[in-house]
């Protein structure tokens, strides 16, 4: 899983996406709490939407003003394929769904993928 804090900066947010070979990252609270989320496409829109995209001062963004703070979650009773169905049939594509427990803590990542590879699906 890649997290950061909202301290980080997108460029640090982008080393630890790449490091971890995952296309999005859990922005965390101090107490493991998910304070938001945040995609590749994320950083691709963002990117595009600036005029000079190679700027380095665009990567230095603090993170907490690009992320999603209500994204989908998921908890750790649900069944897997309950959780492919809803990620199946919601409007947006989804990288990832957090996973958390009932302290509303961050305990893992699931996305589609990781489904499929399970054999569950």
């Amino acid at each position: 899983i890649a997290t950061a804090t909202s301290n980080n900066t997108l460029l640090d947010c982008m080393f630890q996406m790449t490091n971890k070979k995952i296309g999005c990252i859990v922005i965390l609270n101090h107490d493991n709490t998910i304070f938001g989320f945040f995609t590749d496409g994320d950083i691709r829109r963002y990117l595009l939407k600036h005029d000079n995209t190679n700027n380095f001062n665009n990567k230095l963004i603090n993170i907490k003003n690009l992320i999603n703070l209500n994204p989908t979650t998921t908890f750790d009773n649900i069944k897997i394929f309950e959780l492919y169905e809803k990620m199946k049939h919601t409007s947006k594509l989804l990288s990832g769904v957090p996973v958390i427990n009932t302290s509303y803590k961050l305990i893992g990542l699931i996305n589609r993928t990781i489904i499929k590879e399970s054999g569950i699906i």
